[in-house]
C-alpha cells in the first residue's frame, strides 16, 4: 500500500504536470485548445486546494529513480471526490486505486457515503469508478449564461453573499477583473488574492452591503462592477470605475484617501485589508519585492494623473526632462514602460552631493529641497512637483550629484536608471550619437564649486571680483538642459535681485537675439549669460537668449537667492559690478542711437521711394522699418528657404532668371548686386524682393 501525504505549496508545478500528463493520456475527447483554455483554471485549483499526494519514491520497486516527485494526487471536498489524477508514466500500477480507497475509508467513517462526479465522455474513468463499487446516478445539468446570472444578481443583490460563499468554498474565481497593481504576478498569488480577499455588492449610496453590514474603508478596494465616487478635501471628487482600484497605498504602509465613499448603485467590489495582503505575500515571499514595486508604481501613476498626464504606464512625466524631450516618441515610450517609482519619507536624502549615482529623478508628488553641498548658508532651494534632477548623471556626463536633495514631505519620484536607459539606447542606434556626444564632451566640464568659480571668474563681468563672492554666488547651483531652439530667457522678462537666474554654458551654443529677431551675438561653452538681471542691475532682460538649433545645451543655473546673499555679504564688490554694467548700458544706448539714425536717414527714405509703399502714412513706414536688419551681400550665391510662398519665389525667379527646380531641391538664386536676404521668412527678405520689383536700391 503506497503512502500518501498532504500537499504543500512546493508541489504546485508537479501537480499541474501530473494533471497535464493524465489528461493527454486519457481525455481523448478534449482538443488541444480545450486543454489550453482550462489550464489556468487548473493552476488556480492546485494553488488553492489541498490534496493527498503519492510520491515517486513510494514506488522505488517500480522506478529506480527516487526523487520525491509527486506522481498522483486526489482532492476532496467533504464527502465528494473532486479530482483523481495519475501521471501517465505510472498508470496501470494500482496507484490510483490505492489512493482512492485510502480516501474512501477516511470519508466513509465520517459521512457514511462518498460521491464522485464523472464526465460522461470520459469512458475510462466511468469504467474505473464502477469497478470500485460506485453506483451510477443520472444527473441533468442546466447551463445558465454568465450575463443572465449577473443580471439576476443585480435584481437580487441580497443573494451575492450566498454565491460568494460557495465560490470561496470551491476556490472559484468569480470575477475576471484583476487588480492592475498585480499585473505580471504569478497565478498562485492571484489565486490567493481571490481566495482571501472578499467580494461584496454594496448598497446604493452607502458604503455597506445590501443587508446593512458596514464595509471597511481602511483597505485597498478594487471596483469589479459599477462606479464609486469619493469627495476629498485636497483632491476634490474622485471617480472609480470598473477595473480601477484605490487606497492601495495602505498595503505599503501609507495612509488611505480622506473622504466618504458613495457607490453609484449596487457596485461589486473586492476588498483587501493589510492583514490579507500580508497573508498572501507570506505564501509568495519570492514575489514580495516585485509586488511592492508594483504598488509604488501605481501610486506614482495616480500622482502623474493629478499632474495632468493620461493614465498609462508610469513615466509620462519623463517628458518634463529636456534630455527625453529631444528623443523620438518610440524611444521615450520604451523608457516609460521600464521605469520604476520610488517613495522617500520626510527627511530622507534623495541625492547626496559628491556621491556617485546612476539615476535621473522626476518629482511627481511631494516637496523636496536643494541643500547644495550641505555646507551652504541661508534657506535651501525648494523643489516642487515636476522638478527634474540628475540628468547629467544619467547620461554619464558626470559621475556624482552636485547637490544634496532632501525630501521635505513624503515624495514620490520617477527614477530612470542608467541600466534601463542604456538598454533602450541599444534598441535605438540613431540616438547613440546624440547622447554619447554629450557624455564625451561632459567629462571635460565637471560641475564642482571650484570649477564654477573658475568659469565665472573668466567672464568679463566677474573677472575682478573675489573668490569668496563667487563662492557664495555658486551655492546650490544645479544643471539644466535646453533643447534645440528652446528659450533660456526672453527679452522683456522682469528681473529682480534674489529671483532672477543667470547661467554658465557648459556644452552647446546659444544665440542672442534683439527685439526683431536680429542675431546680436553667439554664446559658447564657458560664457555667462543673464548676470545683469540676476544682480538686479537690469530691470528687464534686454535680449532673448535661445539654445542653438542643432544640439542640446547644458548649462549651470545660478540661483537668485545665492546671488542676493553674495551682494549682501560683499557690498563693495556689488558697487564695482554696478559700475561695469552702467558702462555696458551706455554702450548699448549708443548702439541703439546709431540704429535709429540709420533707420531715419537711410531705411525710411528708401521705403518711401519704393513703389509698393508710396502713399503709406509715416507711422506705418516707421513700423515696417523697425523690423529691418542691416546686411550687405556681395556677388555670391544666396540660399533661399523651401517654405517661401509661391509669389515670392516667382518674383525672385524673375529677378535672377532661375530655372525650374524639383520640389525637394534646395533653392539657390544668384545675386548680381548687394541686396537683403535671410534664411528664414522675415521682414528683411520680404522687403528684399519687394524692392527688386520696385527697382529700388536695397539699403
Amino acid at each position: 500500500m503506497p503512502r500518501s501525504r498532504g500537499s504543500t505549496s512546493a508541489d504546485q508545478e508537479a501537480l499541474f504536470e501530473v494533471w497535464r500528463s493524465a489528461v493527454e493520456a486519457t481525455h481523448d475527447f478534449l482538443q488541444a485548445e480545450d486543454c489550453a483554455a482550462i489550464s489556468e483554471q487548473v493552476r488556480s485549483y492546485v494553488a488553492t486546494s489541498h490534496f493527498q499526494v503519492v510520491e515517486e519514491e513510494d514506488f522505488a520497486q517500480i522506478s529506480t529513480v527516487s526523487s520525491k516527485r509527486p506522481v498522483a494526487f486526489l482532492g476532496a471536498t467533504k464527502n465528494k471526490i473532486d479530482s483523481l489524477f495519475v501521471h501517465a508514466d505510472y498508470m496501470g500500477q494500482g496507484i490510483g486505486k490505492a489512493l482512492l480507497w485510502q480516501t474512501i475509508v477516511s470519508l466513509f467513517d465520517e459521512f457514511g457515503e462518498v460521491y464522485v462526479d464523472v464526465n460522461e465522455q470520459n469512458e475510462q474513468a466511468h469504467r474505473f469508478y464502477l469497478s470500485q463499487g460506485f453506483k451510477q446516478e443520472i444527473c441533468i445539468v442546466l447551463e445558465m449564461p454568465r450575463a443572465a446570472f449577473i443580471a439576476a444578481l443585480e435584481d437580487h443583490p441580497e443573494e451575492q453573499e450566498h454565491f460568494q460563499k460557495i465560490g470561496r468554498q470551491h476556490g472559484v474565481v468569480v470575477a475576471s477583473t484583476q487588480w492592475p497593481l498585480f499585473e505580471g504576478a504569478s497565478q498562485k498569488l492571484l489565486s490567493l488574492i481571490n481566495l482571501y480577499a472578499r467580494k461584496h455588492i454594496t448598497a446604493k449610496g452607502h458604503w455597506s452591503t445590501f443587508n446593512g453590514e458596514q464595509l471597511p474603508e481602511h483597505a485597498a478596494i478594487l471596483v469589479l462592477r459599477g462606479e464609486i465616487r469619493m469627495v476629498t478635501p485636497d483632491k476634490g471628487e474622485l471617480v472609480f470605475t470598473e477595473g480601477t482600484c484605490f487606497n492601495e497605498q495602505l498595503l505599503f504602509g501609507l495612509p488611505p484617501l480622506d473622504g466618504r465613499l458613495h457607490p453609484q448603485g449596487n457596485c461589486e467590489v473586492q476588498i483587501m485589508t493589510a492583514d490579507i495582503f500580508d497573508r498572501v505575500v507570506a505564501e509568495c515571499p519570492h514575489e514580495r519585492d516585485f509586488i511592492m514595486q508594483r504598488i509604488v508604481n501605481e501610486i506614482a501613476r495616480k500622482a502623474e494623473q493629478h499632474m495632468g498626464f493620461g493614465r498609462g504606464d508610469p513615466g509620462g512625466a519623463l517628458v518634463l526632462s529636456t534630455v527625453i524631450q529631444v528623443a523620438a516618441d518610440d524611444f521615450a515610450d520604451q523608457l516609460r514602460r521600464r521605469i520604476d517609482a520610488r517613495i522617500y519619507e520626510p527627511g530622507a536624502v534623495i541625492t547626496e552631493a559628491g556621491q556617485e549615482g546612476n539615476c535621473m529623478f522626476v518629482l511627481v508628488d511631494g516637496e523636496a529641497e536643494n541643500e547644495g553641498d550641505g555646507l551652504c548658508h541661508g534657506k535651501a532651494l525648494p523643489l516642487k512637483v515636476g522638478s527634474v534632477f540628475g540628468e547629467s548623471v544619467l547620461l554619464g556626463v558626470v559621475r556624482t550629484y552636485p547637490n544634496r536633495t532632501r525630501a521635505l514631505t513624503r515624495c514620490i519620484a520617477l527614477a530612470l536608471t542608467q541600466e534601463v536607459f542604456h538598454q533602450v539606447l541599444e534598441e535605438f542606434p540613431s540616438h547613440v550619437e546624440l547622447y554619447n556626444h554629450m557624455a564625451m564632451q561632459g567629462h571635460q566640464t565637471e560641475v564642482g564649486a571650484s570649477e564654477l568659480n573658475v568659469q565665472l571668474g573668466k567672464s568679463r563681468a566677474f573677472s575682478n571680483v573675489s573668490k569668496d563672492f563667487l563662492m557664495v554666488v555658486c551655492e546650490r547651483a544645479d544643471e539644466v538642459y535646453f533643447g534645440p531652439g528652446d528659450d533660456i530667457f526672453r527679452r522683456g522678462e522682469a528681473c529682480k535681485l534674489g529671483e532672477a537666474l543667470m547661467y554658465i554654458l557648459l556644452q552647446g551654443a546659444a544665440i542672442v537675439e534683439g527685439e526683431y529677431g536680429d542675431e546680436l551675438g553667439r554664446l559658447n561653452s564657458g560664457d555667462v549669460v543673464g548676470e545683469g538681471g540676476a544682480l538686479g542691475i537690469a530691470p528687464i532682460r534686454g535680449a532673448t537668449v535661445r539654445a542653438w538649433r542643432d544640439s542640446l545645451v547644458r548649462a549651470v543655473r545660478l540661483h537668485g537667492s545665492s546671488v542676493q546673499r553674495a551682494v549682501t555679504a560683499f557690498p563693495d564688490e556689488y558697487e564695482s559690478l554696478q559700475q561695469i554694467f552702467q558702462k555696458r548700458a551706455s554702450a548699448n544706448k549708443e548702439v541703439e542711437r546709431v540704429r535709429q539714425k540709420w533707420l531715419q536717414e537711410q531705411v525710411i527714405p528708401a521705403l518711401n521711394t519704393c513703389r509698393i509703399f508710396q502713399g503709406f502714412p509715416e507711422p506705418i513706414i516707421r513700423k515696417i522699418a523697425e523690423h529691418l536688419l542691416q546686411a550687405t551681400y556681395t556677388c555670391a550665391l544666396v540660399r533661399v528657404d523651401q517654405n517661401l510662398w509661391e509669389e515670392g519665389d516667382r518674383a525672385m525667379s524673375r529677378c535672377a532668371g532661375s530655372s525650374k527646380r524639383g520640389p525637394s531641391e534646395p533653392r539657390w538664386v544668384e545675386s548680381k548686386r548687394g541686396r537683403h536676404g535671410s534664411s528664414r521668412w522675415s521682414w528683411p527678405f520680404l522687403l528684399g524682393w519687394m524692392m527688386w520689383m520696385g527697382k529700388t536700391p536695397v539699403v
